[in-house]
């Protein structure tokens, strides 16, 4: 019996990936789940008992360039097509650029770039071509401006969008390009505490997980090039355009390197509190 095409989704197992899956469920989508995690047993399970639909799962660390490249062969000799793309999988490490280790900074551009732009290539090249293509990829709200403790996270997300809005004009005939922009993500109680120092806009500009994944799929449905969701987030990114950059980078260094300190106290405590635990 042939089976319809699956949805791709990186980094299926967290947060905002399990929403999205969730989504995809709902909307009778077959779903190829690709995570670090060694199993996903109880994902899958969960998902096959409430939507009619075939999940599958695979392991992979889509930092390191001969795994990508194994999975993308297995992909192809296993005859899996591809109907969507939704390219979350990405890594953060906030702090002052010269305190990150070179391993820290190499690893955010393997899996923030090069992993998104090597599935892309790879997973259309695996298209259902009998159909309409949808690929989403995640950026971040950050994008749109000059991060000061964030330099290379938010130099990576503006390559995203900017990779998204070239890619969707020359894969117009056959293909959907949607990039979404967030803010903030209450996807684990690091993220919920960044979001929390932030005080009022931080509450402000956070967004629920479930209703980002609904709305971007809409989104993508329509083939909207750019998905920032809520409205103070609109308008943020609107004055973005009208200010000089150097002005939004001094503002923000400002800001972010404040937040950073108590973020750096919360981890310690953290840390302490579990090896008081282990103990």
């Amino acid at each position: 019996m042939e089976i319809d095409p699956y949805t791709l989704i990186t980094g299926g197992l967290g947060g905002l990936g399990s929403a999205f899956a969730l989504e995809c469920g709902q909307r009778g989508q077959n779903l190829f789940l690709v995570d670090q995690r060694p199993s996903a047993d109880e994902m899958l399970t969960f998902l096959q008992d409430r939507f009619p639909i075939q999940v599958q799962y695979r392991s992979c660390d889509l930092a390191n360039d001969a795994q990508r490249a194994e999975l993308l062969t297995q992909l192809g000799h296993s005859g899996f097509s591809f109907s969507s793309l939704i390219n979350i999988v990405g890594r953060e490490y906030e702090g002052a650029f010269l305190e990150k280790t070179r391993e820290e900074i190499l690893h955010m551009l393997h899996l923030n770039l090069e992993a998104m732009v090597d599935l892309t290539l790879g997973i259309l090249k695996l298209r259902d071509v009998t159909r309409r293509f949808m690929l989403v990829n995640v950026a971040s709200m950050g994008g749109f401006f000059p991060m000061p403790y964030k330099a290379v996270y938010s130099s990576t997300k503006r390559f995203i969008i900017n990779f998204s809005l070239a890619l969707r004009e020359e894969v117009r005939a056959f293909s959907n390009v949607t990039v979404l922009c967030p803010a903030g993500l209450p996807t684990n109680p690091e993220s919920m505490k960044k979001i929390f120092l932030q005080g009022f806009w931080g509450r402000m500009t956070a967004q629920d997980t479930a209703v980002v994944a609904r709305k971007t799929l809409d989104k993508a449905e329509r083939n909207t090039p750019i998905y920032t969701p809520g409205l103070p987030n609109k308008i943020m990114v609107g004055l973005s355009h009208l200010l000089p950059e150097r002005w939004q980078a001094a503002y923000l260094a400002r800001r972010w390197g404040n937040q950073q300190t108590h973020l750096d106290l919360w981890r310690l405590t953290e840390e302490q509190r579990s090896e008081a635990m282990e103990k």
